[in-house]
């Protein structure tokens, strides 16, 4: 597809500078730099004549402008001194005798108000002792029950994971979206009021990944606003191409490059093949998720004719075992066929969950942190549901709707 036709489909909504707004659009390729401002207000505030005397230098408040492009480049903090005030000059006052007297004789109340004050506080203090911090014994067994959703996320993965005993190919990803009825085409409705694990049985839904260009936006926000220096936080941009191929064997080969290079990425040929899905309802939030177990299995180039192509504009945030990835899809077939799509997925770094795993069956559970990987991978995407924005007023939740794009 020619970079012409990829401009006329920007989308104009995000807050960009006056040139960029001129565009009306949002492009993560242009827009996808941060910038984090801390603006300061400061004021000059009237001095008395005494303070005037002897004119003390506030303390300056930092300011941070950090700005993160594609490279990755920080600008530092700013120096106190720069953000330092000064006070408004004037002229200074001399005392007199009586003035020496009247500011003495309010040194003196000041210091006896202070003593009564220390008097009444020890004995308050002696007559109302303050209490220590209660604590509780988690319950009668001196043990606590592990989250319900993190035992069903446990169980669906050593029941779909049973006999591979190595988990160097197998990716574990939440992506958010919506749980649709497939006869009513709308989102799931179910008479419960917290997070719900749905039955693998029930067949009656499907789940759909794509989101508004507002909640993409929103998300957009979000996360640019925990890059900053210290959070742990790390940002990439990535152009990437899928290509894909139909395998000697039927398989689908999925080819990725870098758009900018289109040379082929690391790991860039395998043939990703889905274990399970595990759909979960979130009726407190605006959005749900399914968790997909996956196998990529390394493949050698195809020679055949691709099939279909799709262009992704990725921003990655890792932090500590998670990946948060947020990406515009723009997907083409033979037939000419072109799709936008909004997706949000959380992966969970699983060479770190499998090493905690293999401490947990040699050493119990005191001495692994398997289950809180998988409790902080769910938090990431609770989290980000949570957060998420109502879809658009009059857009069917179960379609992907021309105007969202």
């Amino acid at each position: 597809m020619a970079d012409n036709d990829v401009e006329s489909r920007k989308r104009p909504w995000v807050d960009s500078p006056p040139e960029e707004r001129r565009r009306s659009s949002y492009d993560p390729v242009r827009d996808h730099h941060v910038t984090l401002t801390h603006s300061r207000n400061s004021s000059i505030e009237n001095l008395s004549s005494s303070e005037t005397a002897s004119p003390a230098k506030r303390p300056a408040t930092p300011s941070t402008i950090a700005r993160i492009e594609s490279g990755g480049a920080e600008s530092g903090p700013r120096s106190a001194e720069s953000d330092s005030i000064t006070p408004r000059s004037g002229t200074s006052t001399s005392f007199g005798a009586e003035d020496t007297q009247q500011v003495t004789s309010t040194e003196d109340r000041n210091q006896n108000q202070q003593h009564h004050q220390h008097q009444h506080s020890q004995h308050s203090n002696s007559q109302h002792p303050q209490s220590n911090t209660v604590k509780l014994s988690p319950s009668v067994w001196g043990e606590k029950p592990l989250d319900p959703i993190v035992k069903r996320l446990d169980d669906f993965i050593q029941r779909n994971l049973r006999g591979r005993p190595n988990w160097d190919r197998i990716e574990i990803e939440a992506k958010l979206g919506i749980i649709v009825e497939k006869r009513r085409g709308y989102r799931l409705y179910l008479p419960v009021q917290s997070e719900s694990v749905l039955d693998p049985s029930f067949q009656d839904v499907r789940f759909e990944s794509n989101m508004t260009m507002q909640q993409h936006q929103h998300f957009n926000k979000l996360l640019n606003g925990v890059v900053r220096p210290g959070s742990g936080v790390t940002y990439k941009h990535h152009h990437l191409v899928d290509s894909f191929y139909k395998g000697q064997r039927g398989e689908k080969i999925r080819v990725t490059t870098d758009r900018n290079t289109g040379e082929i990425v690391k790991d860039g040929v395998i043939s990703k093949q889905t274990i399970a899905h595990m759909n979960v309802y979130m009726p407190e939030c605006n959005l749900d998720y399914r968790i997909t177990l996956s196998e990529e299995l390394p493949k050698p180039s195809p020679e055949a004719e691709c099939t279909n192509r799709r262009e992704k504009d990725r921003l990655s945030y890792d932090h500590q075992i998670v990946r948060v990835d947020l990406t515009q899809v723009k997907s083409s077939s033979g037939y000419g066929n072109q799709e936008w799509m909004h997706e949000l997925e959380v992966e969970l770094a699983v060479p770190k969950l499998a090493h905690e795993r293999t401490k947990l069956l040699q050493h119990g559970p005191s001495r692994s942190a398997y289950y809180d990987f998988l409790a902080t991978f769910l938090n990431n995407v609770r989290l980000l549901g949570g957060k998420a924005l109502p879809p658009t007023q009059g857009v069917n939740l179960g379609s992907n709707n021309e105007n969202q794009r």
